[in-house]
């Protein structure tokens, strides 16, 4: 949230373009955390890491997409918008990446 309010205030970044640009960071992030301090998995299988980026990548663009509906085209504030996709995904993410991507 600090990163999106930073590129678009101070930076002048569109939210739909820093929400792109930080989700391709956040991307590596999380995966890092959620395998090792989340799951405390170790290994690092092939098809864990496919399974990651198709739930990431469902994300990334599932929050790019609600940031272009709900503020670009209704015109919400892009805050709350950020914080509604936010939650929405954690809802559905715990689960994913614990019973099918950590499995």
């Amino acid at each position: 949230m600090t990163l999106l309010i930073f590129a678009k205030e101070y930076l002048g970044i569109s939210a739909v373009v820093a929400t792109s640009v930080i989700g391709l960071f956040m991307l590596v992030f999380n995966f890092c955390l959620n395998k090792y301090w989340s799951f405390k998995e170790k290994s690092m299988p092939h098809k864990q890491f496919m399974r990651y980026l198709i739930l990431a990548g469902g994300d990334y663009f599932f929050a790019i997409l609600t940031m272009y509906i709900f503020h670009r085209l209704i015109g919400w504030d892009y805050r709350l918008v950020n914080i509604g996709t936010v939650s929405a995904m954690v809802s559905w993410n715990f689960l994913i990446y614990k019973y099918w991507v950590y499995r």
